[in-house]
C-alpha cells in the first residue's frame, strides 16, 4: 500500500494538472488559402494565393495531371523543341521559386490577375478559357535595406477542365508578353530553369 501511495504522489508531483487535457499541437505546415475549385475562377483564385503564400501543395492542386505551359518568343525564334513544358517541370520550377523566396525573409511575390476588357471568358460543358492580364512583382530586400523590385507583365490564357467530381483544374497555360521590352511571367520562370 505504501508503494501505491508513493507512486500516486510522484504522479501528482510530476504532472502539473494530471486531469486536464493536453494542449493541441500546432500544425506542421500551413495549408494557407485554398478553396475547393468548383469553378474555373476559383482555380485562378487558388493560383494567386499559392504564389502570395508560397505554398506548393496548393499550387499542385490547381494543375491537371496533363498540364502544359506554353510561352511566346519576343526576340527571334524559339530553340528547337523549347516552347513550353509539362506538369513535372512546372512543379519543379515553381517549387524552386517558392523555396528561393521562402529562404529570404525580405522577399515576396506580388501577383495580380485581371480579366481582359476586350476578351470575354469562354465557358463550355467541361472546359473553360479564361483571359487575364497580369502583373507579377518579385520583391527582394538587399543586405543594406535597399528594395529591388522586378515587374513582369503580360497576358495569360488559362484553359481549365472539369473532372467527374465537378472540380476544375488548369490544363494549359499560355503566356504572352505585353511588349518586347517588358519581361513576362515565362521570363521569370525561365530564370529558374
Amino acid at each position: 500500500m505504501k508503494k501505491y501511495a508513493l507512486t500516486l504522489i510522484l504522479i501528482f508531483i510530476a504532472c502539473a494538472s494530471p486531469f486536464d487535457s493536453r494542449e493541441s499541437e500546432l500544425p506542421t505546415n500551413d495549408r494557407g488559402t485554398f478553396i475547393q475549385p468548383v469553378s474555373p475562377q476559383v482555380v485562378l483564385f487558388n493560383l494567386e494565393n499559392s504564389f502570395k503564400e508560397l505554398i506548393i501543395t496548393n499550387f499542385m492542386q490547381s494543375l491537371d495531371s496533363n498540364f502544359f505551359f506554353l510561352y511566346d518568343f519576343v526576340t527571334g525564334s524559339p530553340p528547337e523543341g523549347d516552347s513550353g513544358w509539362a506538369h513535372s517541370e512546372e512543379l519543379r520550377l515553381t517549387e524552386l521559386i517558392f523555396n528561393n523566396f521562402q529562404a529570404d525573409s525580405g522577399a515576396e511575390i506580388i501577383l495580380s490577375l485581371t480579366p481582359l476588357q476586350n476578351q470575354a471568358d469562354q465557358s463550355y460543358d467541361t472546359t473553360a478559357v479564361l483571359y487575364r492580364s497580369y502583373s507579377l512583382q518579385a520583391v527582394k530586400t538587399g543586405s543594406g535595406g535597399q528594395i529591388d523590385t522586378t515587374e513582369y507583365l503580360g497576358t495569360s490564357i488559362f484553359t481549365m477542365v472539369e473532372n467527374n467530381q465537378g472540380l476544375w483544374s488548369l490544363l494549359t497555360w499560355e503566356d504572352r508578353h505585353q511588349s518586347t521590352n517588358i519581361p513576362s511571367w515565362a521570363d521569370f520562370k525561365n530564370g529558374y530553369r
